[in-house]
């Protein structure tokens, strides 16, 4: 199941969205503030963040910023705000923000940045495990074997380049080798 980290002050807004999470097979994990949200997604894994803009403290996205100092990978952040302008907006997005929405909003508009984020963050998840894979495979290699990667490449890209290059003098050859 997956598991949003929910981070809204106003009680009835926040509600709301658990409940609709919950209807939706969304385990959520609703914080009132910034800070009670940065405590959480240092001790817990989250899918994905919806998050409030103005917050009683810290901002949303002083958040966000504070999490990306410290962290490689976040889980993908959704802004949601009443108090939004389009500068604001760019800058989230610049800055690694799946979506922002400006409140009020369609649930459906929300469910759907939500469906996007947790594809980003399988996205992810695949992409560490690839490189966890690779970390694994490349532990095993003798030391000498590292050495030999860089001249096969290099052997590689020389043979590719000559043949982009022969490519490029000869513009029929392609035409008739496909002929024969």
């Amino acid at each position: 199941m997956s598991r949003l980290c929910l981070v809204e002050d106003d009680s009835i807004m926040g509600e709301s969205l658990a409940d609709r999470f919950a209807l939706e097979g969304l385990d959520a994990c609703w914080c009132k503030s910034a800070e009670e949200a940065e405590e959480r997604l240092d001790r817990e894994h989250f899918s994905a963040v919806v998050c409030d803009i103005r917050l009683p403290g810290m901002s949303g996205d002083a958040l966000f910023a504070r999490l990306r100092g410290r962290r490689p990978v976040l889980p993908p952040f959704i802004f949601i705000t009443g108090f939004g302008d389009v500068p604001m907006a760019v800058r989230a997005m610049k800055a690694g923000a799946v979506d922002f929405i400006e409140k009020p909003f369609n649930d459906e508009v929300l469910l759907d940045a939500i469906r996007r984020a947790l594809a980003v963050e399988e996205q992810q998840r695949s992409h560490q495990s690839e490189h966890l894979q690779i970390q694994e495979r490349l532990s095993h290699l003798t030391p000498r074997e590292p050495d030999v990667g860089p001249i096969h490449l290099s052997f590689c890209t020389s043979v590719c380049d000559q043949l982009v290059q022969k490519h490029q003098q000869a513009p029929g050859l392609r035409r008739q080798l496909v002929q024969r």
